[in-house]
Order: structure tokens, then sequence, then C-alpha cells
């Protein structure tokens, strides 16, 4: 069964082939080279490409120092209402508070438990569901602050609290208790409409006498004193600082004046605002710190006549409102990503303006590696006229006149010469090869010159020489030479030849191939016919030259030439020649001891005994040829009992003369 018979009968496994396969994504596509590279590569390239990492590195800094210093952050505000929110602890730490009460000239008035008293109370109102009456039930539970004269290192233990009072009179001004300040300090929290509602009142009243304390003045001394002054409060304020490394927050201290005066009583609400802050750490994955902060809000007071109670009377409790601060920064994959967004952004743009420059280098490297190229100050008349000789000397002349006159008239150029006569060893006939290959030079100037209109000479001929190499590469053409190949097989080769040559092993790659005395084993690994494969592409110019010299040298001292090797000698070209020569001249410098032509040292520029086998030779002396090869045929069909005693050269024409036969399908 034919395979393509099997595919047609099992086409539901085919189909599921195909489906499992497009499923890969991994799969690694086939990459073709370019000059033995993967991509072209240039100076210009190289050059470009350290500037684009510079760029991206630097911008990689920058943004890696931001992240560590926090120094940008993203920063999302928001506002909530909410109905029970945390309690907020008021101790010496966070917030500052002080009392003062001053008279009209702003100094402390020093009559206090004489002519005022300042109280302080903190209340807890909670509503409740009550299980046994199937109610809501409010609870209230105040407590009394006790006060004390403020001392700097006791009541103010932060660094910005002592700057701010080191230079008060703090004798006469009022702190909280440190024992209660440090163990219960009071709260606040919520608003009235919360189940838990916590705030704080401030007193100042008129001092009146009791079971326990008589200290306080009459009554009319106590108006003449408390005519006129302010209850000035001290307390603790948040300025927002969200674009600060850690702590979003900054403590302050503001300045509370409310007047007041004997004959009036005042009521004052002070609204605090609670502030939440959450702050994303976190380097790859989100990590929040959630912290707060209590910022002043707003400040309300009304006066009326004197109630017989209080001359000011101070409500501190929260705002109804939350304000809410989300602060994020950069993450690591975030940067990576507009590292990557970067590098595609500057490549695109220098992809823009140089490709073309890149693409014409590309295209001239290219150009010179399949074709030879003349350039300017070549003598192209005698180029010609020498083309033209050689051809009529090939139709005119026998194969030892021909190599005799193409030695004598295909000069090299005058500079090529005089650097030939200059090679004396292997190193500089190395050296040599790589400087002969006739290439188009061109250079950065000559592309920018080339690119604004000028030298549309060497633009010509590098466009038709890519035009040339697209031909070339063209799918169909491809597709063409492969079938021609596929014809030329069954022209060659008859029946028996094609079936072995499709069972010719594939290319072995010898083992001693990676040793370091590889060049003086490549010789006798080349007798092998699984390796020639592989050693025909690894060979260096060296090698490569010597092969030729030596299989020149046994072509030229046969007898008799087929057409082929005449072709093979008039396509080598007068320059091979000339280096035939040299390397003949003098085989112990030029080469290795395994591979120096031992059977002759003939000169190469002055051969005159080489019989020719040509069709191209006048018609007598083809008719001649024929014969005496026909005669020779005969001769071995009636003395078959001789054949082993048949020259060898003669063995090789015989079987050059026979066309290679094309099978027959039955």
């Amino acid at each position: 069964m034919l395979k393509f018979q099997k595919k047609a009968q099992h086409q539901v496994k085919t189909c599921l082939m195909n489906v499992i396969n497009s499923l890969d994504f991994f799969g690694q596509p086939p990459f073709f080279r370019i000059l033995k590279k993967q991509k072209f590569n240039t100076l210009l390239g190289h050059f470009l490409t350290v500037i684009l990492i510079i760029v991206c590195a630097l911008y990689l800094y920058f943004q890696f120092q931001d992240l560590l210093d926090q120094r940008s952050p993203n920063i999302i505000i928001s506002e909530t209402q909410g109905s029970n929110t945390p309690a907020f602890l008021l101790n010496s730490k966070n917030f500052t508070f002080a009392i003062s009460v001053v008279g009209s000239t702003l100094s402390s008035l020093t009559t206090y438990k004489k002519h005022f008293d300042v109280a302080m109370t903190a209340c807890n109102r909670t509503r409740f569901f009550n299980e046994t009456k199937q109610a809501t039930d409010i609870s209230l539970i105040c407590r009394d602050i006790p006060l004390e004269s403020c001392d700097l290192d006791t009541h103010f233990p932060e660094q910005y609290q002592q700057q701010y009072f080191g230079k008060f009179v703090l004798k006469n001004m009022f702190c909280i208790k440190k024992t209660v300040r440090e163990q219960n300090p009071p709260q606040l929290q919520g608003f009235t409409n919360a189940d838990t509602y916590q705030y704080i009142t401030i007193n100042l009243k008129p001092c009146k006498n009791s079971s326990t304390y008589d200290g306080c003045s009459p009554a009319e001394e106590i108006q003449a004193g408390l005519k006129s002054g302010f209850f000035v409060l001290y307390l603790g304020d948040t300025l927002l600082k969200l674009d600060n490394p850690g702590r979003p927050y900054e403590e302050i201290i503001t300045v509370q004046f409310a007047s007041f005066s004997s004959s009036l009583s005042k009521q004052i609400f002070s609204t605090f605002k609670m502030i939440e802050t959450k702050t994303d750490v976190g380097l790859i994955q989100q990590d929040y710190i959630t912290e707060f902060g209590l910022m002043q809000s707003q400040i309300k007071d009304s006066s009326g006549p004197f109630n017989e109670h209080s001359y000011v009377e101070n409500t501190l409790y929260m705002d109804q409102r939350i304000n809410n601060y989300k602060r994020s920064y950069i993450k690591i994959q975030n940067i990576l990503g507009n590292v990557g967004g970067l590098w595609q952004l500057v490549a695109l743009i220098i992809t823009m303006i140089v490709s073309p420059i890149i693409a014409t280098l590309m295209n001239l490297q290219l150009a010179n590696r399949i074709f030879n190229f003349e350039n300017e100050g070549e003598n192209i008349n005698e180029q010609n006229s020498m083309s033209k000789s050689n051809q009529n000397i090939n139709r005119n002349l026998e194969m030892n006149d021909l190599i005799v006159e193409l030695n004598k008239q295909g000069k090299t150029p005058q500079q090529s010469k005089r650097d030939l006569e200059k090679v004396q060893n292997r190193g500089q006939l190395k050296q040599y090869l790589k400087q002969r290959k006739r290439q188009l030079k061109v250079g950065l100037w000559d592309l920018i010159c080339m690119s604004i209109g000028f030298k549309k000479k060497h633009k010509q001929q590098i466009e038709y020489a890519i035009e040339k190499i697209l031909c070339k590469l063209d799918v169909v053409n491809i597709l063409t030479k492969i079938q021609e190949i596929d014809k030329l097989k069954y022209v060659i080769l008859n029946k028996e030849q094609l079936e072995l040559f499709n069972y010719i092993p594939k290319p072995l790659i010898p083992i001693d191939m990676f040793s370091q005395d590889f060049e003086k084993k490549l010789n006798v690994l080349e007798d092998k016919a699984e390796f020639q494969f592989i050693l025909q592409e690894e060979k260096s110019d060296l090698i490569k030259i010597e092969s030729a010299f030596n299989a020149y040298m046994k072509l030229s001292e046969k007898k008799r030439l087929t057409d082929t090797d005449k072709n093979i000698l008039e396509l080598v070209g007068d320059d091979m020649v000339a280096i035939f020569d040299k390397i003949n001249k003098n085989q112990d410098e030029f080469l290795l001891q395994s591979n120096r032509y031992m059977h002759s040292n003939l000169n190469l520029l002055e051969q005159n005994q080489i019989e020719i086998i040509s069709p191209i030779s006048s018609k007598s002396e083809n008719d001649q040829f024929n014969q005496n090869s026909h005669n020779q045929f005969n001769q071995s069909n009636n003395n078959i009992e001789n054949e082993n005693c048949v020259c060898i050269e003669d063995k090789e024409d015989q079987v050059a003369q026979i066309p290679p036969k094309i099978p027959q399908k039955q």
C-alpha cells in the first residue's frame, strides 16, 4: 500500500493528529541562515544596540530607584460615611492636648481654683438591644479626666511637641494626668447615630466652694477678674504627606482661641475627621498596611447669657465622614513591562532610520558571496578580446596547444601578479586567497551617496545582483530545479544505479573530527565514502587549494582528456593556474608532507604534451578518433581473454563514450 493510500484510509487519525499538533504553542519553527548566521550583523547595528541597552538600563535603574524610595505613589482618594468606626486613642504620642486660660493681655491667669476651675469629662454612649425588654437601650457612662500642671518631659515626649512648648511657661497650663493618659486615655469614636459614640467635654466654669474645698474667691471678685479673657486649647492635628515613604502623616499642633466673659456662656463644637490610609508595600503582589490619623475638620460656636454653670463648654467629637486614601507603588512586573515597551518603541524608531542602510549592507554582503564584481579601472576591452581568442583556441587547437596559449594570454592584472610573487609560504598564501576575491567595496559614505542618487553604477550592480538572487530563491524556480535534478538522475543513472542511489547512507560525522590532530587524519578519513560529504564542507581554504592542486596535476598529466576535463580546465581561470604554478615550484613551503605531489614537478605554464578527446576539435580528428575507438572496441571483443591487459586510460575513455541509459518502465 502506498503512503497516500494509507492517509486516505486513516483520515480520522490524521485529522486528530493535526489538531494535537496545532495545540503545541511552543512548537519551534525552522530557521534559515544567511551567510552561515541566523541574522545579518553589522557594526552599526552593534553600536545602536549598545545605545538601546544603555537607554533601557538607565530607565530600569530610575524605575527601581523610585520603587525602593517610594517617591511616586499612585493615590486614590475617597470618602465614606460609616456608622461604626474604630476608636481613636488620644495618647501623648499621637495627640497633643493642653489647656490655657489667658487674660486680655494674653498672659496666663494664675487664679486657678480661686476665680475659675477647669474640668474634663469623657463620655461613652452605647446603644444596644435588650433581649429582656426586647427593645433598644441606651447607656451613658461619663468619667472625669484629672488634670495637672504641664511638664515638658512628662507630657510632651515627642520632639515636635518639645520644640513647640519649649519656651512656654507650663506651670499655668493644664494637661491630662500622666498615669491616666498612659493607662486609660480618652477616646473619640463614631457619630451621634452610631451604636458606640465617645466624646470629650471641657468646661471652664467659675470656682465654687464645696464641702471638700473652700478656697474660692467671692463672686464679685470672680466677676471682676474674669470680665474678659481667652480660653485656649492646644490640640493635635495631622498634615497629609502621601508622597512621603513610610508613614503618610505628619503631626502638628494647632491653637484654638475662644473669648469668654463672666456675663456670657459659650458652647464650642470641635469636630475631628478620621483618616484611613492603605499603603501597598508589596514588590510583586499586593500587601496593604492600614494606618489611621485624626484631622481637625471644623469648629462651631454659639453664645448666650451666663447660665450660672460654665463660661465655656467645648465638646470634641468625630465627624460622620471618613477620608480614605489608597497608595500604591509600581510593581516589578510593571517596571519590566515598561522597559519592554520602551525597548520596542526605541527599536522601532531606530529601525525606521537605519533599516535601509543595514538592508543595503546585507544585500551587498550577500552579493559579494555569490558573485564577482568588476570594479572601475579594469580593462573590459582586454578581457573581451581574451574571451574571444580563448573561444577561437577552443575550436581550432588541441589540448596541449590550448593550455600553452591560455597560459600565455591569460595574464593576471599587474597588481595581483605582484602580490602573487610576494607569496612565499602557506600563511601568505592563505592571506592572498582572501584578498584575491573580486568584491564590490562599498563603505558607509558610499551607501549614503547611493541613497541620495550618486554612485548609480554601484547601486545598479547591487540591485541587479539581488534581483538575480531573489529570482533563484523563487519557490517555483526551486521546485523546477529539484525536478530537473530528478530528471538528471534518470538520464545519468540506469535502473540498477537508481535503486542503489536511493540507499546511499546519510553523511556520517566522524568522532575524530573534534580532535586536535584532525588535519593529519583528514586524508585517511576521506578514503571512507560515508565521511566524504561532511569533510568536504569542513576543509579550510588551504586544504581545499592543496586538493585542487593535486587534482589539477593528475588531470594535466592524463594523455587523453574527456570533454568534461577540458571544460573544467578552461573554467579554472588563469589566476588559479598561476597559483598552481607557484605551488608546484615550491611544494615544500606550500603543501603538507602528506599532500605533496610527488609524481611530477612540471611547470604548469609550459605543458605541451597532452592529447585531447573533444567534440570541439576538427571534424577529421574526430572521425579519426571515432575510428580508432571502434577498432579498439572490436579488438576487445575478439580478444576477450586479454581484457585485463588493456590500458586504464583506454578503459576510462571507452566508458566516457557510452551514453547513460534511461530505465524504461515495463
